[in-house]
């Protein structure tokens, strides 16, 4: 009693979508369906997405509320208090995994503050031409490395007093980008030739299931959509009181935080087959273009949103709110993600705000080289997203090694 805690469900709720929702909807989500679909759709992928969602995420997510709720502490210690301390060694894992996540997320989070100013500054761009060169620009300049610092600094003075901070945060930066998100999926429904889009995207293309990166993909992509292994959601779940759902919490979120992607996905979709359609080119084309927006695609959201926003008569003032809350919501998404290496600091001893600092200064050193060369943040992107599939098995053999029934048992019936 006395500890720190979430005032409401509600909050709690906000928070944990705060902590997922964010570039690995608007930014990630798109650019690999789109590198996963072929003249004949990208239905497959999203098959295998969802079913990953149920297989995979929930439960994990469910698991992460569960010892976190319970033990009220970071990973390494809720493992060594579950199953001893000879398994401490396996919580540094998701731990590794996190910080180095953090680490180009903050230069994703800076590119998305640039393109705020960006758009607040000059006219958006109505061509592919046009939009693709100022995202080579911005890769070209100094800005990355002083928009990845800024971040850092930011997210670490919002983390740095814990709760206290965290929740009023999201309770206003979640329901606002939710909003323009919204708002952005029905304006580009309409867009001509919008449903081309659509089509392409809910069409299967059967053969593509042979393929067994589009399954790793998936599962990596849901791992990263809903934030399943990376502890994230135990570290905030040490906040939370009893009487918060675990179950339930663990089911919503993710659920919301998909279909939070499959919007952003649809509302991309439609853009960029509105734009190139009109301009005669074929279904061929078109999916070729989904695929090369910069390397690996990283530049499809922050190319085709600027255009998609050009239509719309007050289209400057939703491009900077858009980008405005992007920024917002990544580094919703940032704290979290410093949250976890700090609360583990914080069970070894280290008081708050010189945690808060060695992690801050850690992350911005780890996150120059992303900052300087986008190939260097390709490479960690594709790397650590797959790692975090290694930290949810580490999660499912803590339950297993404690005991299913067991675990269910203290964790969720009694403890609840």
């Amino acid at each position: 009693e006395g500890e720190a805690t979430f005032s409401s469900s509600l909050g709690v709720m906000l928070s944990m979508l705060g902590a997922v929702v964010g570039t690995g909807n608007i930014w990630r989500f798109p650019r690999i369906i789109a590198s996963h679909a072929d003249e004949g759709g990208a239905l497959s992928f999203l098959m295998a997405w969802a079913f990953f969602l149920w297989m995979w995420s929930i439960p994990i997510i469910v698991i992460e509320y569960g010892i976190g709720r319970y033990t009220k502490k970071a990973v390494i210690e809720s493992i060594g208090t579950l199953i001893g301390p000879t398994y401490r060694f396996l919580g540094g894992f998701p731990l590794v995994v996190e910080f180095c996540i953090t680490s180009y997320y903050a230069v994703l989070l800076g590119w998305c503050g640039y393109y705020f100013i960006y758009t607040c500054a000059n006219p958006l761009p109505t061509e592919f031409a046009t939009s693709n060169s100022t995202f080579y620009d911005l890769q070209d300049s100094n800005w990355p490395v002083l928009c990845h610092a800024l971040a850092v600094i930011v997210a670490g003075l919002a983390v740095c007093f814990g709760v206290s901070t965290i929740e009023p945060v999201n309770n206003v930066i979640v329901p606002l980008l939710l909003l323009i998100i919204v708002f952005s999926f029905y304006w580009a429904l309409y867009l001509p030739f919008a449903s081309a889009g659509i089509t392409h995207m809910f069409h299967p293309s059967w053969k593509s299931l042979a393929n067994s990166k589009l399954w790793l993909d998936a599962l990596s992509q849901n791992a990263w959509d809903t934030g399943a292994g990376g502890c994230l959601f135990l570290t905030y779940a040490t906040y939370m009181k009893r009487t918060h759902g675990a179950v339930k919490l663990g089911s919503i979120t993710p659920i919301i935080n998909n279909i939070v992607s499959l919007l952003c996905g649809i509302l991309v979709f439609c853009t960029v087959f509105s734009v190139q359609q009109k301009e005669g080119n074929s279904i061929g084309n078109i999916v070729d273009l989904l695929k090369f927006n910069g390397p690996a695609n990283t530049g499809l959201t922050f190319i085709w949103m600027p255009i998609l926003y050009s239509t719309i008569k007050v289209g400057r003032f939703l491009a900077a709110s858009f980008f405005l809350c992007l920024s917002l919501a990544g580094l919703s998404s940032l704290i979290s993600f410093l949250e976890l290496s700090i609360h583990s600091l914080s069970d070894f001893g280290f008081r708050r705000v010189p945690a808060t600092i060695i992690v801050c200064t850690g992350v911005f050193l780890l996150g120059l080289g992303s900052a300087m060369d986008i190939n260097i943040l390709v490479n960690q992107d594709s790397v650590w997203g797959y790692a975090l599939i290694i930290s949810g098995c580490i999660l499912i053999f803590l339950v297993l090694r404690y005991g299913v029934l067991r675990f269910r048992q203290q964790f969720f019936n009694q403890f609840g």
